[in-house]
């Protein structure tokens, strides 16, 4: 029996809104009175192409049969009496109660979103309530943060029509950047909140090392971090949030010896996309020559120390002096450019590596968020905050983008 049925739309974010349809069966007769169970399915089809992980991860299962208010010669098909028959949790998980080592309750309160889509069915009346379906995801699939979607329509048992080869994909990249948002946030507030209520904070730098430090760790839980340690723990948390475990996993392989330059390399293995940055490309502001030279290699070869470069984000702070205090002439000074950090105040999140991988940090909004190394457990500024644009002030580098950001 000839069957056709629709998932849509093709594509979708995460929390959008799917439509089940049925678009005709051959012999109406013979569904007339039949219970219907309409399978949904999380489809291994992502970065592992199905090599990994359990195929057809069942996401929801549903009861429902099928009318035809049209006529025998221009059948009109829908769905009636829907309901969902299996027990999978439909409730997003519950906000977390958050406390230090000792005890002390935490104030600030991450907002994590998890992948999910929302499913109605195409009634005589126009659509059925909607359900929440979660994705449960699997630990050891890279989905490369887009979730491949299918169903199956089963009578008596019997598959009545697969849909496999006309999946519909789920992007919920941008439910990973927000997670990292929230998480790279919550540990910076965590600390900072902890410097104020006890002058102890939860964290010191790999750089601190003032003889108090033994001293101040006694009583306390305290934490090393670092400028690529931050970065780690957040988008390591971002990363579980959004059930892409794998796609972590697979990132941090990439790290030889904590370098930066290396787990950037895992970053582009999984999509993400390189901007160069430069203030000034022709008059820097240190006179260092690698400003100038990274710019040309990242213009004539899309190259920043190996890492590929999608666009180049520009002379978006020209100098007027050089550190030194010799001022440029202005008939020579750079033009300002505006329009490429503009746009990337529009990216909620990305990582950057700065001087070659002499520095890390993460920037929000066009705002660059980091660690400062030398800082102690009760400095307020072991974690600092600035603005990408007009003080941030590492020269040149990279910034890397989740997929389809930029």
């Amino acid at each position: 029996m000839a069957s056709s049925f629709r998932l849509t739309p093709n594509i979708a974010k995460g929390g959008d809104l799917l439509r089940c349809e049925v678009q005709g069966i051959s012999k109406p007769s013979d569904y007339q009175g039949k219970t219907f169970s309409i399978q949904f399915f999380e489809l291994d089809t992502g970065k592992d192409g199905g090599r990994a992980g359990n195929k057809n991860d069942l996401l929801a299962e549903f009861s429902a049969t099928i009318v035809n208010t049209g006529s025998k010669q221009e059948p009109k098909l829908s769905f009636e009496r829907v309901s969902r028959m299996d027990h999978y949790p439909t409730d997003f998980p519950k906000t977390e109660v958050r406390k230090t080592p000792e005890g002390e309750p935490l104030s600030y309160t991450p907002t994590w979103k998890t992948p999910h889509f929302l499913l109605a069915f195409a009634a005589a009346s126009g659509t059925t309530d909607s359900f929440r379906i979660l994705i449960r995801g699997d630990a050891g699939e890279r989905e490369g943060y887009i979730y491949e979607i299918g169903f199956k329509v089963l009578v008596s048992g019997k598959v009545f029509h697969d849909s496999s080869k006309m999946s519909m994909t789920l992007d919920c990249t941008g439910y990973l950047s927000h997670n990292c948002v929230q998480a790279a946030k919550m540990f910076m507030a965590d600390h900072q909140e902890m410097v104020v209520k006890r002058s102890m904070g939860l964290n010191y730098g790999s750089d601190f090392n003032a003889p108090s430090l033994e001293v101040d760790k006694i009583g306390y839980d305290l934490k090393v971090t670092s400028c690529i340690g931050y970065q780690l723990d957040s988008v390591g948390t971002g990363h579980s949030k959004t059930m892409a475990e794998a796609d972590w996993k697979r990132i941090r392989s990439f790290m030889v010896e904590g370098r930066g330059t290396t787990i950037f390399k895992g970053y582009e293995d999984a999509g993400w996309e390189g901007l160069y940055y430069n203030p000034d490309v022709v008059h820097a502001a240190d006179r260092d020559q690698e400003h100038p030279y990274s710019y040309s290699t990242a213009k004539k070869q899309s190259k920043y120390y190996g890492i590929k470069v999608v666009d180049c984000i520009i002379n978006y702070n020209p100098n007027s002096i050089y550190e030194d205090g010799e001022e440029i002439p202005a008939t020579s000074r750079t033009p300002k450019d505006l329009i490429k950090t503009a746009k990337l105040k529009t990216i909620p999140f990305g990582v950057m590596l700065a001087r070659g991988g002499r520095h890390t940090a993460m920037i929000m909004s066009g705002r660059v968020y980091e660690v400062h190394y030398s800082q102690g457990p009760r400095d307020l500024n072991l974690y600092g905050s600035t603005d990408f644009e007009t003080e941030w002030p590492w020269y040149s580098g990279i910034i890397m983008v989740p997929p389809g950001h930029w």
